[in-house]
């Protein structure tokens, strides 16, 4: 190697010790960094903290019980099994808690010229009946539509990443008519909760459907 080249290759090691140096955070910039990783860290763990209590509250405390066999399951008092079906639901449906277990219940909606039957579970509409036609080998009514070939549900984004499926839960009755029909899918809040509204004129063909949302801007997502 020439005399030139280790010039330049002296040259260009000085260049980058100086440039480590300069460049080199200070002690008092060292020791901000630090201070404001503590702080973020800080704020991470009372985040956490606030979440674990938050949870705590909607749940009850209960003896670790180990229930992986049978027997064990077996052996619990119902009311600890209770409580942990409970827990169960809580966190899978969150909100949604209170419609996640039910009794799946028929309502008829009719009129001269229809008979409806709708499921209490998914609220969606179970069969739909003629009254005035048959089919040529019966008697009975002609049947539209059944359980079988009728799939009929609303899916919630909910909480921005998880996804609700209305036919999973439980609806119940509420104001009624002879015309109409509503089904409240209820949530943990007496003040919010999804409608399904269900209507039948008389002499027509058409039922009406409607879904109508009460104070749920906290649990449906809003984004696309």
């Amino acid at each position: 190697m020439d005399r030139n080249s280790l010039i330049g290759l002296g040259l260009i090691g000085a260049l980058l010790i100086g440039w480590m140096y300069f460049t080199a955070p200070s002690k008092e910039e060292i020791e901000r960094n630090k201070r404001v990783r503590d702080s973020i860290a800080q704020i991470e763990q009372k985040k956490a903290e606030e979440t674990s209590k938050s949870i705590a509250k909607q749940t009850k405390e209960i003896p670790n019980i180990n229930i992986s066999s049978v027997d064990s399951v077996s052996a619990l008092p119902d009311s600890i099994l209770k409580q942990k079906e409970a827990e169960k639901l809580l966190l899978t449906f969150r909100d949604f808690a209170p419609a996640a277990k039910g009794k799946q219940e028929d309502i008829i909606l009719e009129n001269n010229l229809l008979k409806v039957t709708i499921s209490s579970k998914g609220g969606k509409i179970k069969n739909v009946q003629l009254k005035n036609f048959t089919r040529p080998d019966s008697k009975n009514p002609l049947e539209l539509f059944n359980d079988d070939s009728l799939k009929q549900s609303i899916i919630l984004n909910v909480y921005n990443n998880s996804i609700i499926s209305t036919d999973s839960l439980y609806f119940t009755k509420g104001n009624s008519t002879a015309g109409s029909l509503e089904l409240v899918l209820p949530t943990t809040s007496k003040n919010s909760s999804v409608k399904f509204n269900y209507s039948l004129s008389e002499d027509s063909y058409n039922v009406d459907f409607k879904v109508s949302f009460t104070g749920m801007e906290q649990i449906i997502s809003t984004n696309n």
